[in-house]
């Protein structure tokens, strides 16, 4: 009889992300400012965000991207793994803010981006300004969560660094997804140069479909079923309640892992936990 070769899977040490956000302190920075803190009435126009949709911002950080899409009039939830940044942005721009003019974030909240969205369709467009503490730790499974949302998901960068748009553009790949890259001006101003012009900034979408929905669906419950085991077969996976709950059969289960397998290719050994399936 020949021996079914193991399929290798790594999966996010969620202990060890969450036990990161401690190093994220709000008075180790003598600055409260992103790279770029925009003052550009036609944000939203120039990223592809309608007013109204709901975005759900994760590595927020100072938060002054997050309150820009807000005032341009985006239903914006604001979301960072650190308290402390949470804090500090809701007393800066939550509704006791002295601004009183402008529109208020519409929540605060500490959140591991590793785990949101969580629910398909509650927010339009998952965004984030240049998480570069996520890369090659979770930023390949937030997006691929982000496709969960009713359109998907924007990056932006100062400059052009291609480093987030290739991301997106292997996640676009996995699920059959869509994604562009363009560079465009915004307004804004940086923290040691306040003078507000115009300046050159990568934007990446990643844009969703059913299709996709359904398959990181699969995913998520493979995923839920596998993170805490070490050595399982793929019959055992099968009979787990969350498997079954998603009605996937041992072809489907093959297929999430692999597309699992292709996310977490550049995952940090530090922040994985190896599983086999046999």
């Amino acid at each position: 009889m020949r021996l079914r070769k193991p399929l290798k899977l790594k999966i996010p040490n969620e202990r060890v992300i969450l036990s990161s956000r401690g190093a994220w302190r709000v008075s180790d920075y003598h600055y409260k400012y992103q790279n770029t803190n925009p003052r550009d009435p036609s944000l939203l126009r120039k990223l592809g965000i309608a007013k109204r949709d709901k975005v759900l911002v994760f590595a927020g950080y100072f938060g002054r991207w997050a309150k820009a899409l807000a005032n341009c009039g985006a239903v914006v939830h604001y979301t960072d793994i650190s308290q402390g940044f949470v804090t500090y942005a809701k007393k800066k721009f939550g509704h006791n803010q002295q601004f009183l003019r402008d529109k208020n974030i519409a929540s605060f909240r500490a959140r591991n981006a590793l785990l949101i969205p969580q629910i398909k369709n509650k927010y339009d467009w998952s965004f984030s300004f240049e998480p570069i503490p996520l890369l090659n730790i979770i930023l390949p499974f937030t997006l691929m969560r982000s496709l969960l949302n009713k359109k998907g998901a924007i990056v932006v960068s100062y400059t052009a660094t291609k480093i987030f748009s290739e991301e997106i553009k292997k996640i676009a790949k996995i699920y059959n997804a869509k994604s562009r890259t363009k560079e465009i001006y915004i307004k804004c101003f940086r923290w040691q140069d306040k003078s507000v012009r115009n300046r050159l900034h990568e934007i990446s979408i990643l844009i969703t479909n059913p299709a996709a929905q359904k398959m990181v669906e699969n995913d998520l419950a493979v995923l839920r079923a596998a993170r805490s085991k070490e050595n399982v077969s793929l019959e055992e996976l099968a009979e787990d309640g969350r498997i079954k709950q998603a009605k996937l059969g041992i072809e489907q289960i093959k297929q999430s892992i692999k597309r699992l397998s292709a996310i977490s290719r550049d995952l940090s050994a530090a922040y994985s936990i190896k599983s086999n399936i046999a």
